[in-house]
């Protein structure tokens, strides 16, 4: 069957997103996320420079000097938990709207207001609207 196998050679995987992202560095307020199976998670990112920038009052708490800060703080970080609805083409250009779950963040540092959020992937920036005192930006993160 040897021509079952090239055939199979010539249908591409379909587009994965599963893994870390994290937004460009100097863009502040920064976001990182972690995508798995079913699920998005968006957390602002622990350094100096964007807690500040967020204006959260206890900034000095929140900025951890290590590579790793508590899992308590990590959840308090935490922007956003939502549904991750898994591309079904090999295409470089997909979107989902993403339900979010209020209960898991609702008493966070700053979580996202909307019950769900659309989210676009082209070219290897993965973007969405984020909306900090009344203003709206776009945030776009790269698969680290």
């Amino acid at each position: 069957s040897e021509n079952k196998e090239s055939e199979q050679k010539t249908k591409k995987a379909n587009l994965n997103l599963a893994g870390e992202w994290k937004s460009e560095d100097g863009k502040v307020p920064g976001q990182e996320a972690t995508i798995t199976e079913g699920k998005i998670e968006i957390r602002w990112i622990n350094s100096k420079e964007n807690i500040e920038s967020l204006n959260i009052k206890d900034s000095k708490v929140l900025v951890f000097d290590g590579d790793t800060y508590s899992e308590n703080l990590k959840q308090k970080l935490i922007y956003w938990v939502g549904t991750y609805t898994a591309p079904q083409t090999s295409e470089d250009k997909y979107g989902w709207t993403s339900k979010g779950d209020k209960e898991k963040v609702k008493d966070n540092l700053l979580p996202a207001q909307e019950t769900t959020k659309d989210f676009k992937y082209e070219n290897g920036v993965l973007s969405y609207k984020v909306t900090i005192s009344g203003k709206t930006v776009e945030m776009k993160l790269k698969k680290v």
